[in-house]
């Protein structure tokens, strides 16, 4: 009887995990007639099972998206310390910006956010590098 249970209980997993009845006959060594007769007398909790695992799939995706995004947010705080900070020798401020659009778009689309809320700052610091640029002489003016 113990091993009856235990099948029915391997069974119903299965079941939720969406195998065919024929896997799952193979699987446990139960016949197919025996597992649609399962199927009916277990059907609530065989649903039961379901719902758990595709709550637990959710969640599990939810936690992915929020380290994915996460990420992007590091990144692009890298990218917005790199602007403020480069001297354009190695890399152009629109390959800066080009970056930081790139990954305020990932970041929107994964949370929604992204940017509202950066979009000032990225403005505040085109605008602090603008500056910086005026006050800078135009070549072959230094003679």
């Amino acid at each position: 009887m113990a091993a009856n249970i235990e099948k029915q209980q391997k069974f119903m997993v299965l079941r939720a995990e969406g195998k065919s009845f024929d896997a799952i006959a193979k699987r446990i060594s139960v016949s197919k007639p025996t597992l649609l007769k399962w199927s009916k007398e277990l059907k609530d909790k065989i649903e039961e099972i379901a719902n758990t695992v595709q709550e637990q799939f959710i969640v599990e995706q939810k936690i992915k998206r929020t380290l994915r995004a996460q990420k992007i947010s590091e990144e692009l705080d890298d990218a917005y310390a790199a602007l403020s900070k480069t001297d354009y020798t190695n890399m152009t401020k629109k390959d800066l910006i080009k970056i930081i659009d790139t990954l305020e778009q990932k970041l929107e689309k994964i949370t929604g956010l992204g940017k509202e809320i950066s979009q000032a700052e990225k403005q505040r610091i085109i605008d602090e590098h603008e500056k910086k640029w005026k006050a800078v002489p135009p070549a072959g003016s230094y003679y």
